[in-house]
């Protein structure tokens, strides 16, 4: 039996060489019978953090891994346990990125898409507010699902870009379509 001892000590950078450590363990101690079996570990350290979020159907994952580092950051300085809503954020970069789709005439980037910093960004211009506050669910509603979503918000976009000259009021019918699928 061969015994493997991780020390992990959750650093941004270290997230990946963890994920990439766990694969190839899984990768390289397979037995040639099929079956599966992992070394045994040993936890010698384990970091504050918060618990696991489902992001559901949405391609929100920027979102919910920074917002996830943020809070454990949080943790980790001795600050108490906070929940800060993903879908706050998202709702403020969805609309930032409409703004860029149209002043580009459709030749920007948009969709459910995002990078960590665009959270970190958002969080120092919009704030960020509890997930009690804001869960970005509609009444009725449990889990995220942004498939029509983000459909419907391209679609209305480039219906936009489609008349001349946009109208000044645009963004309403924007901020619609988010009110009736993130609250």
């Amino acid at each position: 039996m061969i015994r493997l001892v991780l020390f992990i000590e959750f650093h941004t950078k270290d997230k990946m060489r963890y994920i990439i450590l766990i694969l190839l363990a899984v990768i390289f101690y397979t037995p040639l019978s099929g079956q599966a079996s992992l070394p045994e570990m040993t936890l010698v350290k384990e970091a504050t953090h918060t618990d696991v979020k489902n992001q559901a159907h949405t391609g929100t994952c920027w979102s919910f891994s920074t917002t996830s580092l943020v809070e454990s950051q949080s943790l980790r300085a001795g600050i108490k346990q906070i929940d800060l809503s993903e879908m706050y954020t998202v709702r403020n970069i969805y609309i930032e990125k409409a703004k860029n789709y149209l002043l580009r005439q459709g030749a920007a980037q948009f969709g459910a898409g995002g990078l960590g910093h665009d959270v970190i960004r958002a969080m120092a211009t919009y704030g960020a507010i509890p997930e009690n506050i804001y869960s970005g669910l509609v009444i009725g509603k449990k889990t995220h699902d942004h498939t029509e979503m983000d459909a419907s918000l391209k679609t209305y976009l480039d219906s936009l870009l489609r008349n001349k000259p946009i109208p000044s009021d645009w963004l309403k019918g924007f901020q619609n379509i988010l009110d009736n699928n993130l609250g």
